[in-house]
């Protein structure tokens, strides 16, 4: 299964698509697919599995936050993920130490094949990026 997988455990019965589930059934919902059907309709975007952070900016420059809270990458509520802050810092402090010792970074599209560079997710414990090229540049003096 591609996409994050949480297992739920029903603690009462319950319907759902008009059939019953008693109690300790355990479920496992396919959240990747939800938040795709949610995005595509909520956004018009039909280029999912395309690499483009630009979707993510207001007209302005800035970060739209109506879309950045409309993605449950993290989950949310009381089960969000421990280690979303961390993972959140993590990146900002790889991203400054790789710009304050390269130059330029960019994609090497060259590396990807046929097709084009199309960056795609991998699932392990953590979510990896798959097809994922980078090209760094001269050092930053």
């Amino acid at each position: 299964v591609d996409g994050p997988i949480n297992a739920l455990k029903a603690m009462e019965p319950f319907e759902m698509l008009g059939r019953r589930f008693p109690a300790g059934t355990m479920l496992f919902p396919l959240f990747k697919v939800a938040m795709q059907r949610d995005m595509r309709d909520r956004f018009g975007w039909d280029d999912l599995e395309e690499f483009r952070p630009e979707r993510w900016l207001s007209p302005d420059g800035g970060i739209d936050r109506d879309k950045e809270r409309a993605i449950m990458t993290f989950g949310g509520g009381p089960r969000v993920c421990p280690g979303a802050l961390m993972a959140k810092k993590q990146m900002a402090v790889l991203l400054c130490s790789l710009l304050s010792r390269f130059g330029s970074i960019r994609f090497d599209e060259s590396l990807s094949g046929p097709g084009g560079s199309l960056v795609r997710q991998q699932m392990h414990t953590t979510i990896t990026p798959k097809n994922l090229h980078l090209v760094f540049g001269e050092v930053a003096r």
